[in-house]
Parts: C-alpha cells; sequence; structure tokens
C-alpha cells in the first residue's frame, strides 16, 4: 500500500565514503572480527565466526506449533510488514546485539494491546539472529501461533554467504549461511511455517564494499555461492519465497541493481521474489537513488519495498518521528514501495504497546493504513494560506506548520569542515566536483566567493582563494562540460553552472601545511538549489599519492521563517516577509502528531 502527500525535500545530511562503506550505527553480534572494511550507518546487526558458535536460545523441549494452517503469502501484492527488536536475553549481558523493546513478548502475549495493527499487517520478520540468540524454542512456537490465528505470515532475514576464510578477507555482514540453514531447519522442526527469506546484503557486503579487509567477491562467485544457499532452503522450506535486502551507500547506484537482478536471474534460472532496500538516510539524494532503483526492479516485475526506520534517534520518540517522515517524504516524491517494512534493528524503540498510543512502534501500523495528510496552499503577497486535512478532507486542527525557505539564488552560506592533518602530509591543495567523482549530481548554480584554508591562526594558506586574480592558481580541466565563469577584483567570484549530465573539475596549487595539526577549510558559496550543489574536497597527498582529503558539501542550510499553528478547520496563514532578495524555493509542511503523518508541499514565493 502507498498513499501520497504533495511535494518533496531532502531532509538529512550526508556522511560516508564513496568507495566503502559509511561508519556504522549498527551492532556487530561480536566484538572479535570487526572488519577494516566498515559497514555503513543502516545496515543491519551483523553476525561472525565467534558469535556463530556461541550457544543457540534453545529452552526445553517444546510443543510444536499450532494445527491453524498458515495464511497463503502473496509475495506480489501490497504488503505491510514489522519487524521490530526482542529485548536481549537477560541471561546473555555478553551479547554484543542490541536490548529491544522490553513489551516485545507482550504482542503474542497480549494481542489484543494492537489488535487494530495486527488486522492491518501481512508480514512479521524476525531476524536470523533473533532465531540463534534471543528466541526460545517455546517463544518461536507463540509466536507462529499467533501469527497464524491472525492470518499474518513469517518472513525470515538471513545472511547466506558462507564466512569467508580470514586469510582472504574480513567476516563481516552477510557471511553466516550454514549457521541461518542450522536455525531454519530449528524451526522447521518445530512446526514454524516461514512464508519468505530475505537475504542481507550479498550484492554490497560481499562484492561493492572495497578497501582494506573487504572480501570484493565477482557477483558469478555471489551467484554461485546463492544458488546452492537457495536449493539448500527449497530443501527446508519448499514454498518460502526468496527474495534480497540491499543497501543504498553513497556509491550505490541504480545501475548496481540492474547487474543484480539480471545477473541473477541468469545464473538461478528465476527471479528474486522481491527487492527490499536498506537506506543510508544520511545520503542527502537517497530518495532519488530509491526512485531510480524501485523503477529499475518494478521493469524486472518484482516487487519492491523499503525498510523504514529511526536511524540513529536517541529515543523511542524521535525514532517513530523519523521513520514517519522518511515513509512520507519517499511517497510525497512519487514512490509506491508495494511492501512497506517497519523494522529496527537498533535498541529503539524501546517500546511496541499499545497501538494507540503513539509512542508504541506497533501504532505505525495502524496510522500508516488509516492513510495520509494532505495539506494544500495559495501564495498571495507576503502570505502563504492554506488548510491540513485528513485523506477523507476533514480539516485537521491545532497543528504545528512551518515555513522553510530551501533555496534561493541571493542566499550566502559558509561551509566548513575541520580535521587534523595527516601525520605524513607536509602539503595540502584544494580541488572543486561538480557532478562528478563523489558530487551528488543534479543540476548546479554555484557561485564561490571565497575558500579559506586556516591552521592555527587566521591566515589563509590557500593561494588566491578570493579569485581576485581571476584562474591564477587553479587549472580548469579541458574535458569539463559545465561552465565556468569567473570575475577578478573587487567583486571577484567564480560562477558554475552545470546540468546533471554536465562535470566541472577545477584543482589548486599545493601549499605547505603542518602535519598533524588541526586544519579547516571554509568555503563562502551560494547555491542555487536545496539539494547539494557540488563539493569542495582539501586533498592531503604523501608520495605523490593521495592519503587522505576533507571533504565540504555544499548542502545549503534551510532558512527557517516561522511555525504557526492551525485552526479547527485546519486552515492557518503564514507569513513569508522575511524572504531572501529574490525570493526562493520554500516548504510548508507539518511534521505530524497523533492523528496526522507528516505532509508539504514546495512552492515558489516571490521577495516582497
Amino acid at each position: 500500500m502507498a498513499w501520497l502527500t504533495l511535494g518533496a525535500v531532502a531532509l538529512a545530511a550526508c556522511s560516508g565514503s564513496g568507495t566503502s562503506a559509511p561508519t556504522t550505527d549498527d551492532p556487530g553480534e561480536a566484538t572479535t572480527a570487526v572488519a577494516t572494511a566498515t559497514v555503513p550507518d543502516t545496515t543491519e546487526a551483523t553476525t561472525d565466526a565467534t558469535a556463530a558458535t556461541a550457544a543457540t536460545a534453545t529452552s526445553a523441549p517444546a510443543s510444536t506449533s499450532t494445527t491453524v494452517p498458515a495464511p497463503e503469502l502473496d509475495i506480489d501484492a501490497e504488503l505491510v510488514m514489522f519487524a521490530p527488536v526482542p529485548p536481549r536475553p537477560a541471561d546473555r549481558p555478553d551479547l554484543p546485539l542490541p536490548d529491544g523493546s522490553d513489551d516485545y513478548f507482550d504482542l503474542f502475549e497480549q494481542p489484543d494491546l494492537w489488535a487494530d495493527s495486527l488486522a492491518e499487517l501481512d508480514v512479521f520478520k524476525l531476524h536470523g539472529w533473533m532465531v540463534k540468540h534471543y528466541l526460545t524454542d517455546a517463544q518461536l512456537v507463540l509466536i507462529d501461533d499467533v501469527l497464524r490465528r491472525h492470518g499474518v505470515a513469517l518472513m525470515i532475514e538471513a545472511e547466506p554467504l558462507a564466512p569467508p576464510d580470514p586469510a582472504e578477507c574480513d567476516h563481516t555482514e552477510s557471511f553466516e549461511g550454514p549457521y541461518e540453514l542450522e536455525s531454519l531447519r530449528r524451526l522447521r522442526d518445530l512446526g514454524v511455517d516461514v512464508a519468505a527469506v530475505a537475504i542481507e546484503q550479498p550484492l554490497h557486503m560481499a562484492h561493492l564494499m572495497t578497501g582494506p579487509g573487504a572480501c570484493e567477491y565477482t557477483l558469478d562467485r555471489i551467484f554461485d555461492e546463492l544458488v546452492v544457499w537457495r536449493d539448500d532452503l527449497r530443501d527446508i522450506y519448499p514454498d518460502a519465497a526468496f527474495g534480497t535486502i540491499e543497501a543504498v551507500w553513497d556509491i550505490t547506484t541504480a545501475a548496481d541493481y540492474e547487474r543484480w537482478h539480471d545477473g541473477w536471474l541468469a545464473a538461478s534460472g528465476e527471479p528474486f521474489a522481491f527487492q527490499h532496500l536498506d537506506i543510508n538516510w544520511l545520503r542527502p539524494d537517497w530518495v532519488d537513488v530509491a526512485l531510480d532503483i524501485e523503477t529499475v526492479v518494478e521493469a524486472r516485475g518484482i516487487p519492491f519495498g523499503i525498510l523504514y526506520n529511526g536511524g540513529l534517534a536517541s529515543d523511542n520518540d524521535e525514532f517513530i518521528r523519523q521513520t514517519m517522515l522518511r515513509v512520507a517524504e519517499y511517497e510525497s516524491a512519487g514512490g509506491t514501495p508495494a511492501h512497506t517494512m517497519f523494522q529496527s534493528w537498533v535498541e529503539q524503540p524501546d517500546r511496541v504497546l499499545p497501538d494507540d498510543d503513539t509512542s508504541g512502534f506497533s501504532h505505525l501500523i495502524r496510522r500508516y493504513a488509516a492513510g495520509s495528510t494532505t495539506i494544500s496552499v495559495d501564495v498571495d503577497p507576503g502570505v502563504v494560506r492554506g488548510t491540513v486535512a485528513h485523506s477523507d478532507g476533514t480539516g485537521v486542527g491545532d497543528v504545528p506548520v512551518t515555513a522553510i525557505v530551501l533555496s534561493s539564488s541571493d542566499t550566502r552560506q559558509l561551509f566548513t569542515g575541520t580535521a587534523d592533518a595527516p601525520s605524513g602530509s607536509t602539503e595540502a591543495f584544494v580541488v572543486m566536483r561538480f557532478n562528478g567523482e563523489e558530487a551528488v549530481v543534479g543540476d548546479i548554480s554555484t557561485t564561490l566567493f571565497d575558500i579559506s584554508v586556516t591552521q592555527g591562526d587566521d591566515t589563509n594558506l590557500l593561494p588566491n582563494g578570493s579569485f581576485d586574480r581571476g584562474l591564477e592558481g587553479w587549472g580548469v580541466y579541458d574535458t569539463n562540460s559545465g561552465t565556468t565563469t569567473i570575475e577578478a577584483g573587487d567583486d571577484a567570484a567564480m560562477s558554475l553552472v552545470a546540468d546533471p549530465t554536465q562535470e566541472v573539475w577545477i584543482d589548486g596549487t599545493p601549499f605547505p601545511i603542518t602535519p598533524g595539526e588541526p586544519i579547516t577549510i571554509t568555503v563562502d558559496a551560494s547555491v542555487g538549489g536545496p539539494t547539494e550543489g557540488g563539493r569542495i574536497a582539501l586533498i592531503f597527498p604523501n608520495a605523490g599519492e593521495e592519503q587522505a582529503r576533507l571533504t565540504v558539501p555544499l548542502l545549503p542550510a534551510p532558512i527557517d521563517l516561522g511555525t504557526v499553528t492551525t485552526a479547527a478547520d485546519g486552515s492557518f496563514e503564514l507569513p513569508v516577509t522575511e524572504l531572501p532578495g529574490g525570493g526562493g524555493r520554500v516548504r510548508i509542511g507539518t511534521d505530524g502528531d497523533a492523528r496526522t503523518w507528516p505532509a508539504w508541499v514546495e512552492i515558489d514565493v516571490a521577495a516582497t
């Protein structure tokens, strides 16, 4: 199921690397085999050889599951899915895995506490490490019984690849294949029905991840392993749908998914049953990338879904709020995922119940099923009037509505980055990348007024950083397809214009620095758009090779124009008199409350 609100805007800032995965926010299942090539901040809890040999969470022999028929899962249908985290077992405080929702087992011991959400739910998911380390036989039988009685199918998330030879590469996420099969046999022997299995990130973890410790398997090698693992799965659960979860990292493109699905079809003789995305929310263009991937997947007749979560939110309510925002953001941009998964693999949220409490994770299911919130606006000179309404058209009173300037041609900001200069570098130089290398691709209309590099005092170490001597000290690549213009003198500035198909690369002159000392780069610029307007990086060479870089994305900060509260009929009136000269792109919206999902609209507003 998917519903739409108006408008779209990227809400998150970006971090991470272009060649290896960004820093993880995930709990590793053990600390003794952590890969040097790190996993991203949104991927799920990992396992390794040490944890794989830990005691399985079994209890005294339990009765096998109920005789109630298991529901038939139509994997091609629009489905709502739920995957919270159980609490860490009290007798296993050593497990380096998340201590999840305290009331998790009340989902099955007191199902009336989420009866409305349970009625809307299609799939409940368990991760393999929960089966192996957290859940007793009796608990697994109870879960299966309650799900059967309410017509909810069970999905298992599994890491399918065999643990690698330590001499070849590090044991990271996705490399638990034989142990996952053991857990699936245990479930089968208990009479637990498994309707679907989602394999976790072999493309990214075993192929796309680069750097020290990364396996960098060929796709053919991965497909060969997966075919064998799938066939072993079919011996255990012959009818289970076999689908895939893959990531959106900073390096991920839709083309990766084309190769993934086409290669798997050729190697296995059948398509994946579904494709779910585990997204790095810190990537500023995650919505656009996910939309491109959805197009690739759906063009092949494969159901597409997203694992929605609150990322690294530090408390229960913020985790739920961020989850809601991401659903609204993607679907308001035109995304129509067939599978909507509310999932956690961290300690938040710490509550799942009851489903009529907005602090309970399960309430997202019933609220999603109830439909979207809409916002409509009319623009008059100096003021925006509008209405916030439920999907049935009734107004929503007493909700905050905020106006934010996303972009303006006259918005000038400072963009900064600070790091310690590498111990082996005695010089540095500045590079500019627009629609190339690590820069996010898009329409570029950026003006650079000054770039300064300081270390210890305010002296600018960068030659001609203010462009008052034109292009002196700056090398513009002959292969550039975008436009670079520069005016020297008192009003010096460098202007860069490019469409998404054009690139601009410029390198500065090396200058001396002090190794090991803090160094700061500051860029004075205006960016004509709400998305990244290019990247400026400080490169630290050593012996002729790049040792490190400090990158500053030119991602404009929004300008808050104020907040008002809707009247009883949902109407509001918001002054927009503080716009920068020339006006700009303004987002008007609400983050939602207990009755509403987030909604916003983006409009162009002229300055008064």
